[in-house]
Order: structure tokens, then C-alpha cells, then sequence
């Protein structure tokens, strides 16, 4: 359902913006076809790994094991800037954080 919400965006040459909890690591096939014709911000414009889930048990630290939340940007948003914050705070993902520039 999501590509059918994209593609005709991208062939309309809309600026949009996709973020989500998506429950895939970037070495999966949906992930591939997920991001077709989108730039994932943190592999664009992030610093290390960028991972944004753990689990509970280990939520008491300031890291995370997998990375399955995006934010992913039509070529009209350019990724500038992403973070992400794994500061504890009761929640199991991390805070992703962005500043795109419009084309």
C-alpha cells in the first residue's frame, strides 16, 4: 500500500516526505523496494550506524541494535542532517531527527 501511495507522487515530481517505524533492517528486499525512488536520510546525511530499536532489556542504555525506523525523502527534499537520539526514555526506539533543504 505505501508504494501505490508513492510512486504516483514521485512521478508527479511531489516533494514528499516518508518516516515510519517500518520493522525492516536496510539488508532486506522490502527495504529495497521500499526506498525505489526515495533517499533514506541517515544513509544520505548521517554519522554512524543509526540504529533505533532495542530491546527491552537493554533499554536502560543509550544504544540500539537494529535500525527499522526511516525517514525517507522524494529528490526534492535533501537530506542536510539526520541524528539519532537513544537516550533512555521508557520506549524501545530512538528519536530520528532531520533537516532536509527543498530543491
Amino acid at each position: 500500500y505505501i508504494r501505490e501511495f508513492v510512486a504516483p507522487r514521485l512521478v508527479q515530481g511531489e516533494p514528499l516526505l516518508l518516516m515510519g517505524d517500518f520493522n525492516l533492517t536496510d539488508q532486506e528486499s522490502a527495504y529495497r523496494e521500499l526506498v525505489a525512488g526515495l533517499q533514506d536520510a541517515h544513509a544520505a546525511a548521517g554519522v554512524g550506524m543509526g540504529n533505533t530499536w532495542r530491546p527491552s532489556r537493554i533499554m536502560q542504555y543509550g544504544f540500539a541494535l537494529l535500525r527499522i525506523d526511516y525517514l525517507l525523502s522524494s529528490p526534492q527534499l535533501r537530506p542536510r542532517a539526520t541524528t539519532t537520539d537513544c537516550t533512555p526514555r521508557g520506549g524501545d526506539h530512538c528519536i530520528v531527527q532531520s533537516v532536509f533543504e527543498l530543491q
